[in-house]
C-alpha cells in the first residue's frame, strides 16, 4: 500500500521548477546574445557606412583640387589648410554641414593638400573621415590631360545623326533625328537621348564580342553599350550620372549590355565614374599656312617613308608660296580626259565602255596616264587640306572636272560612297576638302580638314625608306614616328568592297611595286593597320561601308551552303577622339545579330570589322606636332591609391 505521505510527487514539483527557471535563464542569455548581436551588427554596418564614407569624403577634397585648378590653370590651387565640410552633405538633423560655426562631428568632411610636381602634373593628397573614428586617406595624381592621353574618348556614344550608314539617305534624305544626338543623360528629361523619334529608332553602336583595348583609358562622356564580352584591357571611364558612387546611388551603373547575361571584360578593374575634357581649338590650319602645306579640294596622300606623293588637282601654287608641297594639274588636263573617254564624256562614257568590251588593260592605262605618279616631297610637319569655296583665285569645278576626278580616284581624288553619284549635291560635294591616306608613315606631322578623312589603305609606321616596319621605328632624330589625323568631318576606313562597285577607283588606288600591301584591293579580306592618333572633332570614326567583305560575296557566288569568315580587324596603334561613336560592324542595320555573326543567306557569314584598339605610350610624351589639345586646359585624376593615414603629409 502507497503512503499518503510519499515524497515523489514532490520531488517532480521542484524538478519542474527548476525546468522552468533554467528555461527561461537560457531564454534569456539567447535574448541577450541576439540583442548583443543585432548590437555589434549595427555597429558593424555604421563602421562600414563611416569607412565608405570617409573614402568618398576623402575624394570630394580631391575634387576641390581638380575644380580649382580648372577655374585657374596657372596657378597652384589654394586649399584650406584645416577640415571642410562636403559640400552638399547634410547633419542628421537635416542641416547643410557647411553652415555650421564648427563641423558637427557626424558631417563628413575633407582635409586635402596638393604638390606640384616637376613635369606639370600634382600629387594631392586626402583625408576623408564622417566621424572621428574612422579616418581613410588617398593619394592621387592630377594630369594636365591631353586628347592623346586617352586610348578612346567620345562625347556620345550614339551614331552620328549624319552618318549614312546608321540612317541610310534612301530611308531619311536629311539624316537621323537631331534628338537622336543626344547623351543618354543630362540636367533635364529635354537633354536626354530618346530610345526613338518619330517612328526612327536611335542608333546606338555597340562594343560587341571580339572587340578589344589595350592601353591607357578609355572613357566616354556617354554611357557604354556592350553586346557580349568585349575585353578591355584598359581603364574604363565614363560621366554617366548613375556611375556617380553616392549614398543614393549605392550600385552604380556605368555601362549597359545589349546580350541579356554575357559581361565585358574589365581586365583593369570595373568602369568608374569620371569627368570629360573641353572642346578642341580649331587652329590646326594656321600651323600649316605658317610652316607646312595647304591644299584645296579633295586631296589623295601617299607616304613613302619620309616622303608623300600628293594628288590635289585644285591646289594652287598661292596656296603655298615658297613652298615645295605638290600638288596642282595641267591646264590640259580637260582635254586629255576626253579624248580618253570620247563615249558621252566624263564617268557615263567610262561605264559604258567597260560594259562594252574594254579591256582591263586599257581602263588602267587610261587611268594611269592621266594621273601619273607625282614626284614624293618632304613631309612637312603640319598640313591642311581646305575647302574650294570658288572664290579666286580658285574657280569652282564642276561637269567632267568633278565626276573623274571625283569619282573615279584620277589624281587620288575618289568618292568612297558610290550613292552620291545619284544625288544632285555631286558638284558641290567634290569642291570639299577631303583627304584620302594611306602608306608607310616615317616622321610627326599632324594633317588637318575641313571635310572628311579617308583612310584608304594600311598606314604603318616604318623606317625613313618606307621598306621597314614596326611601332618602335623612330624619325633620322631618333625621335618617335608620330602621324596626327584631325578631321572636322568624318575619319573613316574605306571599304574594300567598293572595289566591286567602283572597279576604277581600286585601280587608281594601286600602290605599284608593293604586292597587296599599301592596296584596297584586299580581296580576300584581311585586317587593316593604322598607326596614327585620330580626331574627328564634330563627327565619328568608323568604317565607310561596314558590311560583306569580298570573300564573302565570292563564298555566295560559288553558291556555298555553308561559309564561316572570320571577322577582320581595325587594328589602330594611337588614340582615337570623336564626337559620336560610329560603326565598325553591321548590327545598325536591324538585323538578327548574334554574338559574333549575321546569318545572311543561312550562310553562317561574319560582317563588318572588329574593333582591335592599342594605346602608343609614346603620345603621353610625344603626340604629333601641332595636334589639337582642349581649348581651355583642363584637369582629369590619373592615378588612385589609398594609403596609410601616417603616411599623410600632414595631420589628419
Amino acid at each position: 500500500m502507497r503512503s499518503l505521505f510519499h515524497r515523489a510527487p514532490a520531488a517532480d514539483t521542484g524538478f519542474a521548477m527548476i525546468a522552468v527557471i533554467g528555461y527561461g535563464m537560457v531564454i534569456v542569455l539567447v535574448a541577450s546574445l541576439v540583442s548583443a548581436y543585432a548590437m555589434n551588427s549595427i555597429k558593424g554596418a555604421r563602421h562600414e557606412q563611416d569607412f565608405d564614407g570617409a573614402v568618398s569624403a576623402a575624394q570630394a577634397g580631391v575634387d576641390s583640387v581638380v575644380n580649382a585648378l580648372r577655374a585657374n590653370p596657372t596657378a597652384v590651387p589654394a586649399l584650406p589648410a584645416g577640415w571642410v565640410a562636403v559640400p552638399g552633405s547634410k547633419d542628421p538633423a537635416g542641416v547643410a554641414c557647411d553652415s555650421h560655426p564648427t563641423i558637427p562631428v557626424n558631417c563628413p568632411q575633407y582635409r586635402v593638400q596638393a604638390v606640384p610636381g616637376s613635369n606639370g602634373d600634382y600629387t594631392v593628397y586626402a583625408a576623408g573621415k564622417v566621424r572621428d573614428t574612422s579616418v581613410r586617406a588617398v593619394k592621387v595624381t592630377i594630369h594636365q590631360a591631353a586628347y592623346t592621353d586617352y586610348l578612346y574618348y567620345s562625347e556620345v556614344e550614339a551614331a552620328d545623326p549624319a552618318d549614312p550608314f546608321a540612317y541610310p539617305r534612301l530611308l531619311s534624305s536629311t539624316g537621323g533625328p537631331a534628338d537622336c544626338a543626344k547623351r543618354a543623360w543630362g540636367a533635364t528629361s529635354a537633354d536626354v537621348r530618346p530610345a526613338s523619334v518619330g517612328g526612327t529608332t536611335c542608333k546606338v553602336p555597340a562594343w560587341r564580342n571580339g572587340d578589344s583595348t589595350d592601353g591607357s583609358t578609355v572613357h566616354s562622356n556617354d554611357v557604354f553599350t556592350t553586346q557580349g564580352s568585349p575585353t578591355f584591357n584598359s581603364l574604363v571611364t565614363t560621366e554617366y550620372d548613375k556611375c556617380l558612387p553616392a549614398p543614393s546611388n549605392p550600385t552604380p551603373t556605368c555601362y549597359v549590355s545589349q546580350s541579356g547575361g554575357s559581361a565585358p571584360n574589365f581586365n583593369k578593374g570595373k568602369p568608374t565614374y569620371a569627368t570629360g575634357l573641353l572642346t578642341a581649338p580649331t587652329t590646326l590650319k594656321s600651323a600649316a599656312v605658317a610652316s607646312g602645306c595647304v591644299y584645296t579640294g579633295p586631296t589623295r596622300i601617299t607616304f613613302v617613308g619620309n616622303q608623300m606623293k600628293v594628288w590635289s588637282p585644285q591646289t594652287l601654287p598661292s596656296d603655298n608660296p615658297g613652298k615645295t608641297c605638290g600638288g596642282g594639274m595641267p591646264d590640259s588636263i580637260l582635254s586629255q580626259v576626253a579624248n580618253s573617254f570620247p563615249i558621252l564624256g566624263g564617268l557615263l562614257g567610262l561605264t559604258q565602255s567597260v560594259l562594252s568590251g574594254l579591256s582591263l588593260d586599257q581602263v588602267v592605262n587610261a587611268v594611269t596616264s592621266i594621273a601619273s605618279d607625282p614626284a614624293p616631297i618632304p613631309i612637312p610637319s603640319s598640313i591642311y587640306v581646305q575647302d574650294n569655296t570658288g572664290v579666286a583665285p580658285h574657280p569652282t569645278p564642276s561637269g567632267l572636272y568633278c565626276l573623274l576626278g571625283k569619282t573615279l580616284g584620277m589624281y587620288g581624288t575618289l568618292d568612297p560612297d558610290p550613292a552620291t553619284l545619284l544625288t544632285s549635291a555631286l558638284s558641290s560635294d567634290c569642291t570639299k576638302g577631303s583627304l584620302y591616306v594611306d602608306g608607310a608613315f616615317n616622321g610627326r606631322s599632324t594633317i588637318g580638314t575641313d571635310g572628311d578623312i579617308t583612310i584608304t589603305s594600311d598606314i604603318k609606321y616604318s623606317d625613313t625608306s618606307g621598306t621597314s616596319f614596326g611601332h618602335d621605328k623612330t624619325t633620322a632624330a631618333g625621335l618617335p614616328n608620330a602621324l596626327g589625323l584631325v578631321a572636322n568631318g568624318a575619319v573613316e576606313v574605306w571599304n574594300p568592297l567598293q572595289c566591286t562597285i567602283a572597279l576604277a577607283t581600286c585601280l587608281s588606288l594601286q600602290t605599284k611595286g608593293v604586292s597587296g600591301l599599301f592596296t584596297p584591293l584586299k580581296v580576300l579580306g584581311g585586317d587593316i593597320e593604322i598607326d596614327a592618333a585620330i580626331m574627328s572633332m564634330k563627327h565619328y570614326f568608323g568604317v565607310s561601308f561596314p558590311l560583306l567583305q569580298p570573300a564573302v560575296y565570292l563564298a555566295l557566288l560559288n553558291k556555298l551552303a555553308t561559309v564561316t569568315i572570320p571577322i577582320p580587324k581595325i587594328k589602330l596603334y594611337g588614340s582615337i577622339a570623336q564626337n559620336y561613336r560610329g560603326a565598325l560592324g553591321a548590327q545598325l542595320l536591324g538585323l538578327d545579330v548574334s554574338l559574333d555573326n549575321i546569318d545572311v543567306a543561312n550562310a553562317n557569314i561574319n560582317i563588318g570589322y572588329y574593333a582591335d584598339y592599342t594605346y602608343d605610350q609614346h603620345l603621353r610624351t610625344a603626340p604629333p606636332t601641332n595636334f589639337p589639345t582642349p581649348a581651355t586646359p583642363t584637369w582629369v585624376q590619373d592615378t588612385f591609391a589609398e594609403i596609410p593615414v601616417k603616411d599623410l603629409p600632414f595631420t589628419a
